[in-house]
């Protein structure tokens, strides 16, 4: 995994607040480290005004810090504590790539990544912050290694560090969604297997093949406002009305909500499709994608998992990112929500295990 802008060190291992930005919402989570338990100190979520993030930048900075901070202060259970935050940015804003370069020192490696940066990436290297992360020795061939790099652009980078300085925080890092998505659902006892991350989220869905790390990410611009917005047209009811309607219960009302979306959950997996073909042909012939874990706030959609599953001919299930987290005495999350927390959780796992 790769961190686009890091800060020092002696932070490491120290309470972190995971603070999960999107156009929409803001998703904040803080955890702390009991002996051998992870604790919830405090979660919640507001909505960001329209306008206020344009194209990925915090375009009013000021305004969005006054309203963090009276969230903050009234709407969040349990409390809000850690002076450090954890941020992540969307896959659709940033360039990765698993790269494979012959072994050499350290200085060269690096002059090594900015040139293939220089030959990937449609932007100029002043625009952006770039890192890399040493995976190591590649498995085909030992002689040269595997390397994870990210650069994204300093317009929307800069805009989220201006925004915590205003907070009177500290970033920690800024990370792609889909790093701090793996570090939350996919548990230690199951980091050896091959699991593809689909996070259904508000305007796209991103997706990723993990494979002791991220291997390869794609994405589709189909998001849940995409769902609510067919759902009313065809069904003839409000946009209100279809939000609600994703989560029902009942089964004829399931089966109605499905046939709508037929079109858009079919794009979704095409892609998905697309991402598990191209993992097979090009980074590893002999793995079997063993599930697919979704997540976000369209991940509840009623028979979401089962179609997933008979499309793919893969087990789907909605993860769990409380699954190891201990939430007494706060108020459990709610069921239908506990999945949109998702990103959140894993920046906040940042502060409470090693990466």
């Amino acid at each position: 995994m790769a961190l686009i802008f890091k800060t020092d060190p002696i932070w490491k291992n120290k309470d972190v607040v995971g603070l999960d930005i999107s156009p929409r919402s803001i998703k904040v989570v803080q955890l702390k480290k009991k002996g051998s338990l992870t604790k919830l100190v405090g979660y919640g979520t507001m909505e960001v005004p329209e306008n206020y993030i344009i194209e990925g930048i915090i375009s009013e900075p000021e305004k969005l810090s006054k309203l963090i901070k009276e969230f903050f202060a009234k709407d969040i259970w349990g409390k809000i504590t850690a002076p450090r935050v954890g941020l992540s940015l969307a896959e659709s804003r940033v360039f990765t790539r698993i790269l494979t370069l012959p072994h050499t020192e350290d200085k060269d490696r690096e002059d090594a990544v900015v040139w293939e940066a220089t030959q990937i990436v449609p932007m100029a290297m002043n625009d952006l912050y770039l890192d890399w992360k040493l995976i190591g020795p590649n498995a085909e061939d030992p002689k040269t290694d595997d390397i994870v790099f990210a650069a994204a652009p300093k317009s929307i980078v800069n805009s989220y560090l201006q925004l915590i300085n205003l907070l009177g925080l500290e970033a920690t890092g800024i990370e792609t969604n889909l790093s701090a998505i793996a570090r939350a659902m996919i548990p230690p006892k199951a980091q050896n297997e091959t699991i593809l991350i689909a996070d259904l989220g508000y305007s796209s869905t991103s997706i990723a093949v993990y494979d002791q790390y991220i291997r390869v990410t794609g994405s589709t611009k189909v998001g849940g406002c995409d769902f609510t917005k067919k759902i009313a047209e065809t069904l003839r009811i409000t946009e209100e009305e279809a939000e609600n309607l994703k989560l029902t219960k009942d089964d004829k009302k399931k089966i109605k909500v499905r046939e709508a979306l037929d079109q858009e959950i079919t794009e979704i997996t095409k892609e998905i499709d697309r991402i598990i073909r191209y993992y097979y042909e090009k980074i590893n012939k002999e793995n079997t994608i063993s599930k697919v874990l979704i997540c976000g706030g369209t991940s509840n959609l009623s028979g979401l998992t089962e179609f997933f599953s008979q499309k793919l001919n893969i087990p789907t299930e909605v993860g769990n990112p409380w699954s190891n987290i201990s939430i007494y005495p706060i108020k459990p999350v709610p069921k239908d929500e506990a999945p949109k927390y998702t990103n959140a959780v894993g920046l906040a796992l940042l502060g409470v295990c090693d990466d």
